[in-house]
């Protein structure tokens, strides 16, 4: 089997077989692909991308300051809500982007994403369905807690708008 060359923006380098005699099959819809380093070990040219990305929206800022920024608050603000939930510092930059244009696209302030700051930790796509979905039932959702509802929750309060349109 011949080695592939990754075609990511550029990149010339060559996969490299996983294990001994064994070569990592990538399909072709797969967003990683994979490159060499000096070391031979496998380095996922999305890494790059993501760094890139990161640097690109933060600049020499750290994500406490871009949160501030996008949630239009202070620091002490953004260390409240990272305090209650942790993992806010962790999601990637490019995420909480498309979070924030969504949610502000959709009518929403940032006062009402610090007021649900668990809208930034989940899904985008489950996000956008909900919403597609309550306003289709003539639903227009006054804060973001309704689309941060767990699975079982959700088809709860769905049911119930249901039931309210059609007494």
């Amino acid at each position: 089997m011949t080695p592939s060359t990754c075609s990511w923006m550029g990149c010339s380098k060559v996969l490299v077989p996983l294990y001994q005699n064994t070569w990592h099959h990538i399909p072709a819809d797969h967003n990683l692909i994979f490159t060499t380093l000096k070391t031979s070990r496998l380095f996922p040219c999305s890494t790059m991308w993501r760094a890139s990305m990161r640097k690109q929206l933060l600049g020499e800022n750290s994500v406490v300051e871009y949160l501030c920024q996008q949630l239009q608050c202070d620091i002490e603000t953004v260390e409240y809500l990272s305090s209650k939930y942790p993992s806010l510092l962790r999601v990637h930059v490019s995420k909480l982007k498309e979070i924030f244009d969504f949610v502000y696209g959709e009518g929403f302030t940032p006062e009402q994403v610090c007021q649900v700051p668990r809208i930034l930790l989940h899904s985008l796509e489950t996000t956008q369905s909900r919403l597609t979905e309550l306003r289709n039932l003539g639903y227009n959702p006054h804060s973001l807690m309704v689309l941060c509802k767990s699975k079982r929750q959700y088809t709860q309060f769905l049911e119930h708008v249901i039931r309210k349109q059609n007494p």
